[in-house]
């Protein structure tokens, strides 16, 4: 029997290293991502920073092809 949690084994809430995987970048990459405003800000769930799965969805949707993204150092 499948139900809808085995089709979807991702949750709502991501981790920084399943949200990074999720959108194809290194950890590093996504706080940078997270800082330069070019993705929305965590959750904070305690101290945990937890990335809704919608709101990166949603941002990487808006990327374009060839976009660069302007990251400070």
């Amino acid at each position: 029997m499948t139900t809808s949690m085995d089709a979807d084994p991702l949750p709502l809430l991501l981790t920084a290293d399943q949200a990074a995987r999720y959108i194809g970048v290194s950890l590093r990459t996504l706080w940078r991502l997270a800082s330069a405003k070019q993705l929305p800000e965590p959750l904070h769930v305690g101290r945990a920073a937890r990335w809704r799965r919608a709101d990166l969805d949603a941002a990487v949707a808006e990327w374009q092809p060839g976009d660069t993204i302007e990251i400070e150092k």
